[in-house]
């Protein structure tokens, strides 16, 4: 799954809507958090179990992003 075009496509449709709600904001934030953090563990450290657990973790704001464009949509 490309995470980061859909967070992009995510933050785009609400960057237009109206009424981008703080839930979204704050899983945004969350999201770019993880990333980051995933990033510096992969070049300083580069543990695959604790790369994988970000990752996975990293999914769960995106999800939230992506359910509250939807809904937001419908």
């Amino acid at each position: 799954m490309e995470q980061p075009t859909i967070f992009y496509a995510a933050c785009f449709v609400l960057a237009l809507l109206p009424l981008a709600s703080s839930t979204a904001l704050t899983a945004a934030w969350v999201y770019v958090l993880l990333r980051v953090i995933h990033s510096l563990v992969q070049a300083l450290a580069n543990t695959i179990k604790l790369r994988f657990s970000l990752h996975v973790l990293g999914t769960v704001p995106l999800f939230v992003m992506v359910f509250v464009a939807a809904g937001q949509l419908i």
